[in-house]
């Protein structure tokens, strides 16, 4: 597990050096924070990164190699549900996905995003229930090392 969480650490990292179009701290979580569902939550804009799996991936007949799944995740709480207001935080989910699809990983050099997936791009039951963003970047990381 403490792989797991060092690839965690490191995807942190690089997001917190990133240029983006919104500013964030990114920070390591274990689950999604209750506010999620929370009309009064905090109005900032939060970007979570949790570990959720690993499983091994056979290369050969003898190797055999984990692969990490990754969730970050992109949460604000919104004065509307218009496209003006919704549209900026869609397209940092989108800038995260397209950062790390087919990259290594700064910190573990051995670490290569196999794969980024965001669909769908938001929770739109949050979104129209508590006006709150809520997006989903899930990576596929394969580790070499």
């Amino acid at each position: 597990m403490s792989r797991l969480f060092d690839i965690v650490d490191a995807i942190v990292t690089e997001l917190n050096a990133g240029t983006w179009s919104q500013a964030f701290t990114a920070e390591k979580v274990l689950v999604w924070e209750e506010d999620l569902h929370d009309r009064q939550a905090q109005p900032e804009l939060k970007v979570m990164v949790r570990g959720v799996s690993v499983e091994q991936v056979q290369l050969t007949r003898g190797k055999s190699i984990p692969k990490v799944t990754i969730e970050i995740a992109v949460t604000k709480r919104l004065g509307s549900i218009a496209p003006a207001d919704v549209d900026p935080f869609l397209d940092l989910v989108d800038e995260i996905r397209e950062a790390f699809d087919h990259v290594h990983l700064a910190e573990i050099a051995a670490a290569f995003v196999e794969a980024s997936q965001s669909e769908p791009s938001y929770d739109e039951a949050i979104l129209a229930q508590r006006r709150r963003f809520f997006g989903v970047v899930e990576l596929a990381v394969v580790d070499y090392s």
